[in-house]
């Protein structure tokens, strides 16, 4: 798992679930990000895509150019600001089928994090105990 490389992914317990049948058992790593990083994050996004603005304002039509690098600022801060934490791995298997659920791409990690069976193509939720994630990265 990460945290053998990582020292700031966190291992809280987890499970995945499906709403009528049992909760599987599931391993995460996850990365808990400060206010400052998310802060700082928010803030680059919005410097680097209303900065863009500079460059775009002169390629013809030039009003949608400028209307999408200001939206995506504000979609990217957005974004960044409510990541509290980026799963990193995450290992377990689906409660209906019994296909094994594995993501090693960073994400951000929504409470439940949805995920996507690509067996039976049922709507798992991730669910992990952020509190004591807290507790163990303090």
């Amino acid at each position: 798992m990460a945290n053998e490389r990582d020292p700031r992914v966190i291992s809280p317990p987890a499970s995945i679930e499906l709403f009528g049948h049992r909760a599987t058992p599931a391993r995460v790593g996850l990365i808990p990000r400060s206010p400052a990083w998310r802060v700082g994050h928010a803030l680059l996004a919005l410097g680097i895509c209303w900065g863009a603005i500079l460059v775009v304002m002169w390629v013809p039509p030039h009003i949608p150019w400028i209307l999408t690098a200001f939206a995506l600022g504000v979609f990217f801060a957005v974004r960044y600001a409510r990541e509290r934490y980026t799963l990193v791995e995450l290992e377990g298997t689906c409660p209906r089928c019994g296909a094994p659920q594995t993501s090693t791409k960073p994400t951000r990690f929504g409470e439940p994090h949805r995920l996507h069976c690509a067996h039976c193509h049922q709507l798992l939720l991730v669910r992990a105990e952020t509190a004591a994630a807290e507790r163990m990265s303090a």
